[in-house]
């Protein structure tokens, strides 16, 4: 039973994925943000005290290419992020 539950987080698998990309300090904060609904990026660092420009910008991008989040035009901001 055990075995079963540690192969549920191997290398490559979804849950695994998913830990890596929300085990970094800012990104959970952002994505919790971000559910509150799409966001330009010079809103994020009000909604996420503390967090800099590079790892909001670096977290984003992460985010985006695990389609976590997506970058997009919104009718409301030009561009905006927001959860997927």
């Amino acid at each position: 039973m055990v075995e079963e539950r540690i192969a549920d987080y191997a290398v490559g698998s979804p849950a695994r994925l998913a830990l890596n990309v929300l085990a970094h300090k800012w990104t959970l904060l952002i994505v919790l943000a971000l559910k509150a609904g799409a966001m330009r990026f010079s809103d994020l660092p009000r909604r996420v005290p503390g967090v800099t420009p590079q790892v909001l910008s670096d977290s984003l991008r992460e985010l985006s290419a695990t389609e976590s989040c997506v970058e997009g035009i919104s009718a409301k901001f030009r561009r905006a992020w927001s959860t997927a």
